[in-house]
């Protein structure tokens, strides 16, 4: 099945917003390369919220671009459909390889662990340090750290994916302020007091993973929603070494100094916690190359043969179908976006128009050759295949009830900090009056006493 430049091979997963496939595309030198597209439903395109987010969401996730942060390469309209292009990865996802560490009752090793997420730091400081093109700082947030969207390639690459609920200070909030966005299981306070989140919110739940990776649990092991929010918000858990008496104190400290109550005592970037794991590597030599990762997961991950020749961004040339070219939308509303950061109104009703029709792709397989479906047996497997999405939670592949991302309508309660800031201010108001009040009664006496004197 073509869809535009694209030959859809086979849907690999499906989605309560999006269909994705395995496709394949020539590449600028004209050589086949394969790559996942996601096509959005058709419910979806009538909702103008859903659109500007989407719109918003695609001019930052293209601009993406480092080793460790998987690459969504444009957002396209064609033959009635909306698609998102974006790179594939074939050997699964960190929850996947935890589960299958536990199956077996083993333990991820200390350097093992460390590098998946100093990896992963390295590419959540990148966007976190995003611009706009004239420089303005974006502020992005991920807001879903978690083992779902941390992504493996047999080639030893690790990549942090999904940006589908990421903020930038730039987007408009559209969030509810009574409902959490996100993974209870990784949420860091404020997130899950529903309050302001910067940078420091994503690295407390890097933090959150990588005690899961060494703990082989997650900080909050409960059943109930309720009692994972309640624990979640004041950051109790218990520390490595109640868990491992044996654990290394100096590692201990990292994590916990990660997963800070007071984001102020947090690590303040994600480079910043990626350079103390790598002393604490370098102190204890828990190295830990490329080559040895790659040894390490093929023990649990099975890897296609040979690995199909994946698009990379600097390949693909957008066409006809792209979105996001400048000449594809009238010039105002792509200055209006440029300016804004934001969807215009004018916007959501030309994509209104570009894919306002869109019918939801058929949901079975795409017949192709073997030859172009190659992996260790000659084809390629459903749970071979992963991506990032900004359309299609990680759940809708495999669904763990800890790891779901509802959003849930919580009491409208304060967290402490807003509490003690607003008690704070009250006083502030209180003491200031009591002062009008006393340089009154002071005047007024001074006024007596003079007067007497002086026999006024």
């Amino acid at each position: 099945m073509k869809l535009g430049a694209y030959q859809l091979i086979k849907q690999i997963a499906q989605g309560g917003i999006a269909d994705i496939y395995l496709a394949k595309a020539k590449n600028a030198a004209g050589v086949d390369r394969y790559l996942v597209c996601k096509c959005i439903r058709n419910s979806f395109t009538q909702d103008s919220q859903f659109l500007s987010s989407i719109i918003n969401e695609a001019q930052f996730c293209v601009r993406l671009r480092h080793p460790n942060i998987l690459e969504v390469f444009d957002l396209c309209y064609c033959e009635n459909s909306a698609f998102l292009t974006m790179e594939y990865l074939d050997a699964q996802d960190l929850h996947k390889l935890l589960n299958e560490v536990r199956s077996r009752g083993e333990k991820v090793p200390l350097s093992i662990a460390i590098y998946i997420v100093s990896q992963i730091a390295l590419g959540l400081h990148a966007a976190h340090e995003l611009t706009t093109p004239d420089g303005k700082a974006l502020n992005l947030v991920h807001r879903d750290i978690s083992p779902e969207n941390i992504l493996f390639g047999s080639d030893g690459s690790i990549k942090l994916a999904d940006f589908g609920i990421a903020k930038t200070c730039l987007m408009p909030d559209v969030t509810p302020q009574d409902e959490i966005k996100g993974k209870f299981n990784y949420m860091s306070p404020e997130q899950a007091w529903g309050d302001h989140v910067d940078r420091r919110s994503d690295i407390f739940s890097l933090g959150i993973v990588l005690y899961e990776i060494l703990m082989g649990q997650g900080t909050y092991p409960y059943a109930s929603v309720a009692d994972v929010i309640q624990h979640a918000r004041i950051a109790s858990f218990a520390s490595p070494t109640e868990i491992q008496p044996d654990f290394p104190v100096d590692l201990e400290s990292l994590i916990l100094k990660a997963l800070d109550l007071d984001k102020n005592d947090r690590f303040q970037t994600a480079l910043e916690f990626k350079i103390a794991l790598d002393s604490c590597v370098a102190a204890n030599r828990w190295n830990c190359t490329k080559d040895d990762w790659v040894q390490y997961l093929s023990g649990y991950i099975p890897f296609p043969n040979p690995p199909l020749p994946r698009m990379h961004a600097g390949e693909i040339t957008p066409d006809d179908s792209s979105i996001l070219k400048p000449e594809f939308v009238s010039a105002s509303i792509t200055e209006d976006l440029d300016a804004t950061g934001q969807a215009s109104p004018e916007m959501v009703r030309e994509l209104r128009r570009l894919a306002g029709y869109v019918s939801s792709p058929s949901s079975q397989t795409i017949d192709a050759p073997p030859s172009e479906i190659p992996s260790s047996d000659g084809e390629i497997h459903e749970d071979t295949v992963r991506t990032a999405s900004p359309l299609v939670s990680a759940q809708s592949q495999e669904t763990a009830p800890d790891c779901a991302e509802p959003e849930i309508h919580p009491s409208q309660s304060m967290s402490p900090k807003a509490i003690a800031d607003r008690r704070f201010k009250n006083f502030l108001k209180v003491a200031y009056i009591i002062t009008l009040v006393l340089f009154f009664i002071f005047m007024v006496l001074l006024y007596l006493f003079l007067s007497d004197r002086l026999g006024l």
